[in-house]
């Protein structure tokens, strides 16, 4: 009778144990859903925000294209630091805070420079706008003017440099 005994409670433990072991699986899948959902809810309210700060339309600009005489800093173009957009189809427009991005204007010399909008991260472009949609500024260099005022420079140095010699 002992060996019977011994043996109903070891069955009783193996399956108190997998009985056990069974329900924390249950109880950690349970929470790992629940952790599931409030992520997805998290996701579906940042994307509705994100939906309130769509920009699916801009106003034109009034200077679409600035030549300049000579390569300045950035802060120098005096480029537009507010753009007029249409938020998620609305009519009524907004201003919005912007900032421009030229990655070829402190690399390169070119003779113009194609600028973009920057916007704040929690406003987010329509993929419904084409890149034609999308506003730009063109910065030109007029390197005729700057070509003249060189020469105009070099031939009056070298007027001084003549008289100069003769005076000396």
């Amino acid at each position: 009778m002992n060996k019977k005994i011994k043996k109903s409670f070891v069955v009783l433990m193996i399956l108190s144990l997998c009985f056990s072991f069974s329900f924390q699986n249950i109880s950690a899948q349970t929470l790992d859903e629940n952790n599931n959902e409030n992520i997805s809810n998290k996701i579906t309210q940042s994307e509705d925000d994100a939906g309130n700060n769509t920009v699916t339309g801009f106003e034109d600009l009034e200077e679409k294209i600035i030549t300049i005489n000579e390569k300045t800093g950035i802060e120098k173009l005096n480029l537009p630091n507010k753009l007029y957009v249409y938020l998620n189809n609305k009519e009524e427009k907004t201003s919005l805070d912007v900032s421009w991005e030229c990655p070829d204007y402190d690399k390169k010399e070119l003779s113009s420079y194609i600028f973009k909008p920057l916007f704040e991260d929690k406003y987010k472009v329509s993929p419904e706008l084409s890149k034609e949609d999308i506003p730009t500024i063109e910065i030109k260099i007029n390197k005729d003017i700057k070509t003249k005022e060189e020469n105009m420079t070099r031939s009056t140095s070298s007027k001084y440099k003549k008289n100069a010699w003769y005076i000396q």
